[in-house]
């Protein structure tokens, strides 16, 4: 090896071990907030679905996350990996938070060492080394996992599986590493089921690399997909002998939600879609670019050099790009389903697409320094470069932790701990978009738009969804009190009382 190569080796590792030390404390530290500053500053309160449903799982109440309506609206990995930390906490919720948040800031540290491998088997280490900082230092990608959803565990296995597949295809192809890469897709659609299209990407890979000899693609093909099929089946046996269906219901009720508002015309139908979906893209795109702020900023330093460098040229070097060209299809089908067929955006929905934009703006970024080596290996600027990287990594996570990720659930966890403080815990509350308040309410909280209950979306299907079919469904469950759903003006529920509360008021209903 030579002296070049050796430093080029040492300073990949020393980055990557900086990176993690970097990325785990402050992943840990915002682990270890207080949750009533969580559950605004950081959580989704879909993450807490997650909790009270571990609680349930752990405690032999089965898949519910109000302990009445059972439920597949949730990612079973995930679930799954929660289930012993909620056992070992008991009573102490808050700190299944803190244990739930920490799994969640290791296994998305553990994720750079795959994605330093899959940069080094496309191209080379200080590919891995640019994709595995970006990573690890990528404020968005903190803020994005730090939500406590399955976002965390779906980025490590999909990094995993693309690792698995780049090295299979680099070097020796071997039966082994197909069986590997289809546990993989299994485990990565176990986290989150959009992970079947990284496998199709995979798959379509084959057959086009392959096609020639279309034997070799259809072995490959059916083996992963066996594979993967066996890692998977457990839970659509189980969903289809509850629900009668392999998808989860939480699917179904963001459509419910996301369709509820169009028009009955067929005309004015499709210029609602439309409008919509107008909507979407432009945010869609801007969102794509704010989360990938480390590749963004990479690509100008890129073009900046290419610039002032190549009289005034522009060429940038795209060949890289094409080893992961496998992506493009997970990338195209995400984009499509979010803003053209479910019409529903959350911050988590990005965590694959920016671990693609990362992989591929490794490489042609590696590809484009060495190509100046005598720049780029300088200490000074190594050093530089990376201090210049914190500063913008911390300043941009305190500004955010600052202002808060969901500043419209401030008060809900307090909500929920004073309503357990009263009688009204052992009564039967209901709500929409209550994960907060039904984890630390400590009562039964029946799920009321349907995302964590399967029972509302099969009403809801019939009497549609608004207010009144809401509070119809809520008092076919026997719910008594209900939270931010306001039923002043309905000829479903009459206020038999208000309750308040200084994190909210909680209506009695009759």
């Amino acid at each position: 090896m030579s002296a070049l190569n050796i430093r080029r080796a040492l300073l990949d590792k020393r980055l990557i071990v900086f990176g993690v030390l970097v990325g785990l404390a402050i992943r840990l530290w915002i682990a270890w907030q207080p949750t009533d500053e969580l559950s605004w500053r950081a959580n989704a309160d879909d993450a807490y679905y997650y909790f009270k449903l571990a609680q349930h799982l752990g405690a032999g109440a089965g898949a519910t996350f109000d302990g009445v309506n059972p439920t597949n609206g949730f990612h079973p990995l995930y679930a799954l990996l929660l289930v012993p930390i909620f056992q070992y906490v008991g009573n102490d919720i808050d700190r299944g938070v803190h244990l739930a948040l920490t799994l969640v800031a290791l296994v998305s540290s553990v994720t750079a060492w795959p994605i330093y491998l899959a940069g080094k088997y496309v191209h080379s280490p200080l590919a891995g080394a640019i994709g595995a900082l970006a990573h690890l230092l990528n404020p968005w990608v903190v803020v994005l996992t730090m939500t406590g959803v399955e976002s965390a565990v779906y980025v490590c296995c999909f990094a995993w599986t693309i690792m698995a597949y780049v090295r299979w295809r680099s070097h020796e192809q071997s039966l082994r590493g197909i069986v590997l890469i289809g546990l993989l897709a299994g485990l990565t659609i176990m986290a989150r089921s959009e992970g079947v299209l990284l496998l199709a990407g995979i798959v379509l890979d084959r057959l086009v690399v392959d096609r020639r000899v279309p034997g070799r693609a259809i072995v490959f093909a059916t083996l992963c997909g066996l594979f993967a099929a066996v890692v998977c089946l457990p839970w659509v046996l189980w969903s289809i002998s509850r629900f009668g269906t392999p998808l989860q219901i939480s699917a179904s009720a963001i459509m419910l939600h996301s369709y509820a508002g169009m028009p009955a015309g067929a005309i004015a139908a499709v210029e609602w879609y439309i409008g919509r979906i107008s909507w979407f893209l432009p945010r869609y795109a801007y969102k794509i670019l704010l989360f990938n702020l480390p590749i963004v900023l990479l690509f100008g330093v890129v073009i900046g050099r290419s610039w002032s460098t190549r009289q005034l040229s522009l060429k940038i070097a795209w060949s890289p790009a094409s080893q992961s060209s496998f992506l493009i299809l997970p990338f195209i089908c995400i984009t499509a389903y979010y803003n053209v067929i479910l019409l529903h955006q959350q911050h988590w929905y990005f965590n694959a697409l920016v671990l693609i934009f990362t992989l591929i703006g490794a490489s042609i970024g590696a590809e484009e320094m060495l190509r100046s080596e005598e720049v780029y290996l300088q200490q000074k600027y190594q050093r530089l470069a990376i201090s210049i990287i914190c500063a913008i990594f911390i300043i941009v996570i305190m500004l955010i932790w600052q202002r808060g990720l969901y500043p419209n659930q401030n008060g809900a966890s307090m909500l929920g701990r004073q309503i357990a403080g009263t009688d009204l815990r052992y009564e039967r509350l209901g709500a929409t978009d209550n994960g907060i308040v039904g984890f630390f309410c400590r009562c039964i909280m029946v799920n009321l738009d349907g995302v964590m209950n399967n029972a509302a979306v099969a009403y809801y299907r019939v009497h549609g969804y608004d207010k009144e079919s809401i509070l119809r469904f809520a008092r076919a469950q026997h719910v008594a009190y209900v939270w931010g759903i306001a039923p002043f003006d309905s000829d479903e529920a009459r206020i038999v009382r208000q309750i308040h509360f200084t994190a909210g008021i909680v209506y009695q209903i009759r």
